[in-house]
């Protein structure tokens, strides 16, 4: 059995030793935003100016991978769409969308906008859901993926 493990933490996402930092963007009048406020204006430029040459719009559920040199000290940044009008539901969905695509990162530091108590356990509840496993009954093909 998969045991995830959940922390809180008030230092700045970009700060956090992470093997994946997500960031939560949007599209603002053709334009990328960096949604969370925790991210600076020093980073969110760097960022939206590799997003750009990527081709990134944005657009809700929208991931883009790229290395964090020069922007956070985590190994890469998965930059993901969020739409204007994400209900907090939708919002857990999505968490759990990316946590299921970075299955094998040891540590992923989320911070998608700006939440309230409501998106926060939203959020939790996404990445908590989507890292279980129950694996009692495979020990032998777990084995063969080793």
């Amino acid at each position: 059995m998969t045991n995830p493990t959940l922390k809180f933490s008030n230092t700045a996402p970009a700060n956090n030793l992470v093997d994946v930092l997500v960031v939560g963007i949007s599209a603002v009048d053709s334009k990328l935003k960096v949604l969370p406020r925790s991210i600076t204006a020093a980073q969110a430029k760097k960022l939206n100016t590799t997003l750009s040459a990527l081709g990134a719009t944005g657009k809700h559920g929208e991931q883009t991978r790229i290395p964090g040199t020069g922007i956070a000290s985590a190994t890469s940044i998965l930059a993901v769409g969020i739409g204007a009008e994400t209900s907090t539901e939708q919002l857990r969905q999505l968490t759990g969308d990316v946590t299921r695509n970075l299955a094998g990162n040891k540590k992923v530091s989320y911070a998608l906008r700006d939440l309230n108590d409501q998106d926060a356990v939203a959020v939790a509840e996404g990445a908590m859901i989507a890292a279980y496993a129950f694996n009692e009954f495979r020990n032998s093909s777990l084995a063969d993926q080793k």
